[in-house]
């Protein structure tokens, strides 16, 4: 058998081997989608964790692909209308987040406008109008966070939903019960006393799955929906007792990795 041969044999073999990661066999599952970035835009260059940010481009390219698949985009607040009965669920929902209310995540209105969709940003209260001081300045730079007037904008939009990440960004997993409380429950009532506008939904810092103590605080607190860092899908009717699965998008996810994934609903 000529080389060539062997060489296309080979080829052939290692893009089979290639689709398989993304498990085109399994049937398609339906249901809540939840999306997860954290930055728009290019990391710094000496940035140790280039795998939070996502290209404005890469992300209007990754949205129109949404889009076109006929997801509709929510905030917090069209779910809880939809749990309350307000509204009904769409065929194909889909939440699209982001983490900690950066200020670059300000990019996201434009092009929300022009795209006719929605997003949410989990915001951290004390962090508004300053850094994100949790961050480890010798290992990655402190970045600029949302100041009060950009949130007042996007909150006028209607295109863009806030929830909290707590008070301070503290790891609740290593919080005791009173910090973990304050974390959850002044980071709401602090938000609503400044801009007016209810919060809903709760992502607890430091904990994948939230713990049943954190469970416990969130609800207690006055919040339809926990959020969680656990990937899946979300099975309809939503069970709003159970944290909310969310699919994470870093830097290393390409457009083929997120279109195969949405094909199949992850």
């Amino acid at each position: 058998m000529p080389i060539y041969a062997y060489i296309l044999i080979f080829i052939t073999a290692s893009a089979f081997c290639y689709t398989l990661r993304f498990k085109w066999w399994e049937k398609k599952k339906t249901g809540l989608l939840v999306l997860s970035y954290h930055n728009i835009g290019k990391p710094p260059k000496k940035s140790k964790f280039k795998q939070n940010w996502t290209e404005k481009e890469v992300f209007e390219k990754q949205l129109d692909y949404i889009l076109s698949q006929g997801y509709t985009t929510l905030t917090f607040d069209d779910l809880n209308e939809i749990q309350n009965g307000a509204a009904q669920m769409p065929s194909k929902p889909l939440l699209i987040t982001f983490n900690d209310g950066l200020k670059n995540n300000c990019l996201l209105l434009d092009i929300l406008k022009q795209k006719k969709a929605k997003a949410n940003i989990f915001f951290v209260f004390d962090a508004i109008d300053k850094y994100n001081l949790w961050q480890n300045s010798s290992k990655e730079l402190w970045q600029d966070m949302l100041t009060s007037t950009q949130i007042k904008e996007l909150l006028e939009s209607g295109l863009v939903g806030f929830g909290s990440h707590s008070l301070s960004h503290k790891n609740l997993k290593n919080a005791s019960y009173e910090e973990a409380e304050h974390e959850i429950k002044e980071s709401k009532f602090r938000f609503e006393q400044k801009f007016g506008k209810e919060i809903y939904a709760f992502l607890p810092p430091g904990e994948t799955q939230p713990s049943a103590r954190t469970r416990e605080l969130v609800f207690k607190s006055g919040y339809k929906f926990l959020f969680c860092g656990v990937p899946g899908i979300n099975e309809l009717p939503l069970n709003t007792e159970a944290p909310i699965k969310r699919i994470t998008i870093e830097r290393k996810h390409y457009f083929a990795w997120v279109k195969a994934k949405l094909n199949k609903a992850f």
